[in-house]
């Protein structure tokens, strides 16, 4: 009995590289996205600390320069934080382009 070719059979395996490779830069992007999140998170952490430590110096003998260097910090933090943020939404973009692209090389392999 013969043995079934698909006549298509090269541009089927071209479209599952294709897909494949989709699926890579998905995975990719969303484990950039996770770095940067966590790396976010991170710094609101540092942040929240900086607010804790700034009451800490209001509560008690009022130390003029470390409260100005612990507004200095907050303020700095705040601008970080802002960077991070844009960032984030950055990766997060890329991981949508990234599964449109994914969605897109699956159905060009299932077409065929």
């Amino acid at each position: 009995m013969a043995r079934f070719r698909y006549s298509l059979q090269n541009i089927l395996n071209i479209k599952e590289k294709m897909e494949t490779q989709a699926k890579q830069e998905f995975g990719t992007a969303q484990a950039a996205l996770n770095v940067e999140t966590e790396h976010l998170e991170r710094l609101k952490e540092r942040r929240r600390e900086y607010e804790e430590q700034s009451a800490g110096l209001l509560k008690g003998k009022l130390d003029l320069r470390a409260i100005e260097e612990n507004k200095e910090a907050l303020l700095k933090m705040d601008s970080i934080v802002a960077t991070q943020a844009i960032r984030v939404e950055k990766a997060k973009e890329n991981v949508e382009a990234a599964r449109e692209r994914m969605a897109e090389a699956m159905k060009e392999r299932k077409m065929h």
